[in-house]
């Protein structure tokens, strides 16, 4: 029981600093929520994209990468041309941003919104 109740205050506190993001930043200059990244892994022939997403979204088919995970961590926040140290197994990889653009729409749920 005591934690059920451990986890669940944990889940509340999340919820109080939860914020909702129902737009891509209109025109990010470091990787944040919301942006599609590319970026090239040292000794990698083709670069890598994907979309920071928010805590438990993350989904390898689509390329989404939750901010919290181990690639999320390393490259949120770094800017354009900057090299980041991204942990591959028990090695750790240099990468450097390549592009930041704003996430499609389908990211935020808004694939029918109204231009």
């Amino acid at each position: 029981m005591f934690q059920l109740s451990t986890r669940i205050r944990a889940i509340e506190r999340e919820i109080e600093r939860a914020v909702v993001i129902t737009e891509p930043p209109p025109s990010p200059s470091k990787v944040s929520i919301g942006t599609k990244v590319t970026y090239q892994v040292e000794g990698e022939n083709h670069p890598r994209t994907c979309v920071i997403v928010g805590y438990g979204e993350g989904d390898h088919q689509k390329k989404w990468v939750a901010y919290d995970s181990p690639i999320g961590e390393a490259i949120l926040g770094a800017g354009l041309g900057e090299e980041v140290e991204i942990p591959r197994g028990s090695e750790v990889v240099i990468a450097r941003i390549i592009d930041i653009q704003p996430a499609e729409k389908e990211v935020f749920g808004l694939e029918n919104a109204r231009e």
